[in-house]
């Protein structure tokens, strides 16, 4: 894998492989087929190692690939045509960032990998933070936006696209839903308020109306003991 030189640590790996052999007995890399299945017990990364890593590092503000936590990860890797195809799997940076990998590499040290990063606004940088949080109430430290990553080129020279335009999509339209919800808490804050004060009202008229029955039902009573029959 493109950080697997990067490493330091405890693993467990099990390979289930066929292919070609050279008269040497080397085996014809674009012939092997079959799967593999690696797991981290502990490990630790030194990032420096790594071009793609230290691109990432570069380019992410904030985002330290030191606090890279991989223990007990597992992946699982099929190896196909001179491909070795990684099924998604996750990590997790800084307690706060949650990337999902996936894709390949060949092995002529080709890259075709994809990176889902989940991670909170402000690691976006300053000038799309502070344009956005004018639009927000909301802390730009909680909430937590989508960028994916495309890593092509080669594992010396590594290229990375980083999709800036969906990820401030992302966090645009949390932005639009916080906004929404809150017009919405205060309509119906204001509709409970109106249906309270309706309520009472209607509790002091009826109390109200009560009062003047008993009123005039006593006025009754007293006009009948005057102007009653005679025995």
């Amino acid at each position: 894998a493109p950080i697997a030189n990067t490493l330091d640590g405890n693993f467990s790996t099990r390979l289930n492989l066929k292919g070609e052999l050279t008269k040497t007995l080397t085996p014809v890399l674009g012939s092997l087929a079959g799967n593999a299945f690696a797991e981290v017990i502990e490990a630790q990364v030194k990032s420096e190692k790594s071009p793609l890593l230290k691109q990432l590092d570069s380019r992410i503000n904030k985002l330290s690939f030191d606090n890279l936590n991989l223990k007990d990860l597992t992946a699982s890797l099929n190896f196909d045509n001179g491909q070795v195809k990684v099924k998604p799997f996750n990590i997790s940076i800084n307690k706060d960032v949650n990337i999902q990998v996936a894709g390949s590499h060949g092995f002529d040290n080709s890259l075709n990998y994809q990176l889902a990063l989940a991670l909170p606004a402000s690691y976006l940088g300053k000038d799309i933070g502070n344009n956005l949080a004018k639009l927000s109430n909301q802390d730009l430290e909680n909430t937590i936006v989508n960028l994916p990553v495309g890593v092509s080129g080669n594992f010396i020279n590594p290229q990375l696209q980083l999709d800036i335009q969906q990820a401030t999509k992302d966090l645009s339209n949390k932005i639009i839903k916080e906004q929404k919800d809150n017009l919405k808490d205060k309509a119906e804050d204001k509709i409970n308020k109106f249906l309270n004060n309706k309520k009472e009202t209607d509790k002091t008229n009826q109390e109200d109306k009560t009062d003047k029955e008993e009123v005039k039902d006593a006025a009754k009573d007293l006009i009948k003991g005057i102007f009653g029959k005679k025995k």
